[in-house]
């Protein structure tokens, strides 16, 4: 059986709203013609979660790179891109392209809230948890068609033109800035198996928005 965590419902709408408010406003005083993107979808959390100790498969890849999850999954990150303008001495923000093909039976629940994280060596950054990062991309995505990716996937006998079951979307983290390499770890099972994939971004990996681009 699964049920709504109110925790995790309250969480996702905090952050949506967040962006969407700023995707009315912008980061200053000045308004823009951006209009705000409201969701209700909450990633159903069953009542018997798996023990986070218990050990999962991982695969493994790179940028630009297919991964096939039990035949049935294919995961990829497009691109990675970094907000030049919002480094500092301590942090980094990160744009993840990602799109996923669910060719199941069964509809696939994905949302940067909760099936996304990103390592830097042993630390752990949860996607999502950083309001300027997601506004951020918010902002610079509008006008190029891409969202935070927050959506179910249909199974591949239900998907239509409307709603296809390859989804494209954003998973914006902000990670430290002393890194070699960052690991974005998707976990399409969230919940029930602490599987994992894991793809790896060296600094010849990424491309970076510079301040122009986001005037």
């Amino acid at each position: 059986m699964y049920h709504t965590f109110r925790k995790a419902g309250a969480a996702v709408l905090a952050v949506l709203c967040a962006a969407s408010l700023f995707a009315m406003t912008g980061c200053d005083d000045e308004t823009t013609s951006l209009q705000p993107v409201e969701s209700e979808y909450v990633v159903p959390v069953p009542d018997e979660k798996v023990d986070e100790t218990t050990d999962g498969a991982e695969l493994s890849g790179k940028v630009g790179e297919e991964i096939v999850y039990q035949e049935n999954i294919i995961f990829k990150v497009d691109a990675v891109r970094e907000l030049d303008k919002m480094r500092s001495a301590s942090t980094r923000i990160l744009f993840f392209e990602v799109s996923v093909t669910n060719n199941s039976d069964k509809e696939l629940d994905l949302s940067f809230l909760t099936h996304f994280s990103a390592e830097v060596g042993d630390k752990t950054y949860e996607a999502g948890h950083s309001a300027v990062a997601n506004q951020q991309a918010t902002r610079y995505y509008y006008e190029k068609g891409l969202s935070l990716l927050h959506a179910p996937v249909p199974a591949k006998a239900d998907a239509t033109d409307a709603n296809p079951n390859t989804v494209k979307g954003i998973v914006p983290v902000m990670v430290s800035a002393d890194w070699k390499e960052v690991n974005l770890v998707y976990m399409p099972q969230k919940y029930t198996t602490n599987d994992r994939v894991v793809v790896t971004a060296d600094e010849a990996s990424i491309q970076h928005i510079t301040e122009t681009e986001t005037e």
